[in-house]
């Protein structure tokens, strides 16, 4: 579910954005938006791989991953996920739609 929230979904709404910015400038800047999505996406693998290798990352003196780490781990990924998803509810793909749908009839 998380790879389709935080992997998918994106990749249309940009697609949606790109067309109406299209649409409305008369310009074909796709490549440039989807340039934006594909930097936000890496950076974010990036940032993530940071933060979990260090939340299972071993102390000096251990010798094993505690449990509780992996614990942690999960507890931030869930909230990660759900912040991510939640940020989708502030796109309104119907007035995107609405708005192409309205400037294709005009051309």
């Amino acid at each position: 579910m998380p790879q389709a929230i935080l992997g998918i979904l994106p990749q249309a709404c940009v697609a949606d954005v790109a067309e109406l910015s299209r649409l409305e400038t008369g310009e074909d800047r796709s490549g440039m938006f989807f340039a934006a999505r594909t930097f936000a996406f890496k950076m974010g693998q990036a940032i993530a791989m940071v933060v979990f290798t260090s939340i299972t990352a071993l102390r000096p003196g251990m010798t094993e991953v505690l449990p509780g780490q992996y614990r942690t781990t999960a507890v931030v990924a869930t909230v990660t996920c759900l912040i991510g998803a939640s940020l989708f509810l502030l796109y309104n793909e119907k007035m995107i739609l609405s708005r192409i749908e309205e400037l294709k009839k005009q051309s």
